[in-house]
């Protein structure tokens, strides 16, 4: 038997012992375990194993059974979590003339992860008449709007690349709006307001 998971995942071992009867019993806990390469992974007496570094190597438990020892050995390899995917948000996003906003990108893992990779993605507007982004660094992502029309945004990290629409309006603000309203809150507290903007 082999097992691959992650590095940093943790994993419980099993072993079970076959009688000559057939009767099979769990005994994890009682026989001793090794990881050969302890670089790459441990394991303590509960057979709980931590994979530490990338790599392959051996996982042995022994167990004396009636004066004798018996070993078991399983295959263990250890993987970095490799990128699945990648999203940007806002998606096909519709602003007005001079809106100053962030893009966001989210990286998906195989371990389940999701990783906020915005600053570390590089940016690209297909036709910066209508926008601009940051490309790179501490703002990356950020952006204006700049005149009427209809566009690409795109986000690269890694080996992936993702694209969203971009359209933007002449939309003029035609009110604006607070919450909460007409509030009472205890001396001492402290209130996040909000504001809303209407558009035409």
């Amino acid at each position: 038997p082999s097992l691959h998971c992650l590095q940093a995942e943790k994993q419980q071992y099993q072993a079970f012992l076959t009688t000559t009867a057939g009767e099979v019993i769990d005994v994890t806990t009682t026989a001793s375990w090794q990881v050969a390469d302890a670089n790459i992974a441990a394991i303590d007496t509960n057979a709980w194993l931590s994979a530490v570094n990338t790599g392959s190597t051996l996982v042995t438990a022994n167990l004396v059974h009636r004066a004798k020892t018996l070993t078991a050995n399983a295959a263990l390899t250890v993987s970095t979590p490799q990128l699945s995917s990648l999203s940007i948000s806002p998606v096909d996003g519709i602003f007005p003339v001079g809106k100053i906003g962030a893009y966001r990108a989210n990286a998906y893992f195989s371990d389940g992860s999701v990783v906020d990779v915005t600053r570390a993605s590089t940016w690209d507007i297909a036709d910066d008449s209508v926008g601009t982004i940051v490309p790179s660094g501490i703002f990356a992502g950020d952006g204006v709007a700049l005149s009427p029309g209809k566009t690409t945004v795109s986000a690269s990290f890694q080996h992936l690349t993702v694209k969203t629409g971009l359209e933007v309006t002449n939309a003029k603000i035609i009110g604006i709006s607070i919450s909460p309203l007409d509030f009472s809150t205890p001396l001492g507290t402290t209130v996040a307001y909000q504001a809303y903007a209407r558009y035409s």
